[in-house]
C-alpha cells in the first residue's frame, strides 16, 4: 500500500474491490427513499379522481400505476435487501483481515513493552 496513515489504510479496506456493491447499495437506498414521494403523488391523484377534479387521471390508469408502483417497490426493496448486506459483509471482512494482518506484523517484544489495555487505541490512531 501507499505511504498513507494507518487510519486511511483501514478506511480504504472498506472500498477495496467493493465499489460496485457500494454504488449498488447507495442507489438502492436513494430509490427506496424516493418511494415516499411517488406514493404521495399517487395518493394525491387518487384523491383527485375520487373528488372528480377536472383533469384528474381515470381510475383504470391509477389502478395500473398503483400496480406498477407496487412492483417497483418490491424490486427496490429486494435490491436494497441484497446489496447493503453484501457491501457491509465484504467491507467488514476486509477491514478485520487488514487490522489482524497489521497486528501480527508487530514483534512479540512490542506487546510486552506496551500497555495492552491501550494497544487497540494506538493501532487505530
Amino acid at each position: 500500500m501507499k505511504n498513507t496513515s494507518l487510519k486511511k489504510q483501514l478506511i480504504s479496506q472498506f472500498y477495496y474491490k467493493n465499489k460496485f456493491p457500494f454504488v449498488l447499495a447507495i442507489c438502492s437506498s436513494l430509490i427506496a427513499g424516493s418511494l415516499n414521494l411517488i406514493l404521495s403523488w399517487l395518493l394525491q391523484q387518487l384523491i383527485d379522481a375520487a373528488a372528480r377534479t377536472p383533469g384528474a387521471l381515470s381510475l383504470t390508469v391509477l389502478t395500473q400505476l398503483s400496480a406498477y408502483f407496487v412492483l417497483f417497490c418490491i424490486a427496490a426493496f429486494l435490491l436494497e435487501y441484497f446489496s447493503e448486506p453484501r457491501f457491509i459483509q465484504r467491507a467488514l471482512k476486509q477491514y478485520k483481515d487488514f487490522a489482524f494482518r497489521k497486528l501480527t506484523e508487530k514483534s512479540l517484544s512490542a506487546f510486552s513493552e506496551e500497555n495492552t489495555a491501550l494497544y487497540p487505541i494506538g493501532l487505530f490512531q
